[in-house]
């Protein structure tokens, strides 16, 4: 099992948005999350919200398999949910994962108790 903890800045007055984001996937739009979960095989999902003096930051926590052919297969998939979903991190965070690298990942520095 790999993990994966990213952190992605959020853009100016978009954290109400991310939060609204958030609220959606919670609820209206609960089933096509789940099964977005269950076609990119991500085993545990843990999103947070962190202020900073450099602005408010989105951490996102996912442990599974393969996690960079995850993202590679995420930037090219047309399915309706991921494009609405891509969308809606490239207009919170700035980030386009349509583009995104899996070599620009993190890298794991410490890794203790597992």
């Amino acid at each position: 099992m790999e993990q994966l903890c990213i952190a992605l800045p959020i853009q100016p007055g978009k954290t109400h948005a991310l939060k609204e984001f958030v609220k959606t996937l919670t609820e209206s739009r609960r089933k096509e999350y789940e099964d977005f979960q269950k076609r990119s095989r991500v085993q545990k999902v843990t999103w947070c919200l962190q202020s900073s003096p450099h602005g408010d930051q989105f951490l996102i926590y996912n442990e599974g398999e393969d996690l960079p052919r995850l993202i590679s297969e995420f930037a090219v998939s047309t399915h309706p949910f991921d494009v609405w979903f891509g969308q809606h991190l490239l207009e919170i965070t700035g980030v386009d994962f349509r583009k995104f690298e899996p070599s620009r990942l993190p890298e794991l520095l410490l890794k203790y108790g597992y």
